[in-house]
């Protein structure tokens, strides 16, 4: 069940737009516009300064979901880059400070898109960042990352080791609360 959530309904002041490696930034751009076409969203803020070889050359993450999103039809003017951060979460702090200031410190619904292995991490490190927002994920569809396919493939199979692992070090760290006994708290976004 690792990273199954309910699907983000209804509308978001913002999404946040996770990058990553290249296997999966287009991946990510690709839901992130689909949910703002769709009239979910009215801000899309692609987040990540790590820069990365791209069909648009060497840029910053940020940069890539942003020119990805574009050529999927999304004006320019809806999209606020976020390019410093390193880390998933460096995205949400700083994504979320920039949205602090934009919207004036009004609660706030905010989106995290990212692909299914990573989402529920990112909504447990944006709980603890953005504790006055209402949280949701948007799941990008990347090949094979689907919870059928994670014990058919050893790469697969690592992914998620490495998300519980990033997971088991912020319960670690102090920033998400621990687990209670016998199950997960409460996944933003469901039900």
């Amino acid at each position: 069940a690792y990273g199954d959530e309910a699907p983000a309904e209804g509308y978001f002041d913002a999404t946040l737009v996770l990058g990553g490696p290249d296997d999966v930034i287009e991946s990510r751009a690709q839901a992130a516009a689909a949910f703002y076409h769709a009239g979910q969203t009215g801000l899309l803020v692609p987040t990540g300064g790590v820069y990365w070889d791209s069909p648009f050359g060497c840029l910053t993450e940020a940069e890539i979901l942003s020119r990805y999103m574009q050529r999927l039809g999304v004006p320019k003017e809806v999209i606020w880059v976020e390019d410093r951060a390193t880390t998933t979460r460096e995205n949400l702090k700083n994504s979320y400070q920039m949205l602090m200031q934009r919207f004036a410190g009004k609660p706030l619904r905010v989106a995290v898109a990212s692909t299914h292995s990573h989402v529920w991490r990112s909504l447990f490190l944006a709980r603890a960042y953005m504790p006055d927002a209402e949280l949701a994920g948007v799941r990008a569809v990347f090949p094979l990352d689907t919870p059928a396919e994670y014990l058919q493939s050893d790469e697969l199979q690592e992914r998620i080791n490495h998300e519980v692992r990033c997971l088991w070090g912020a319960v670690r760290d102090g920033v998400v609360p621990d687990f209670p006994l016998g199950g997960v708290p409460p996944i933003p976004g469901r039900k």
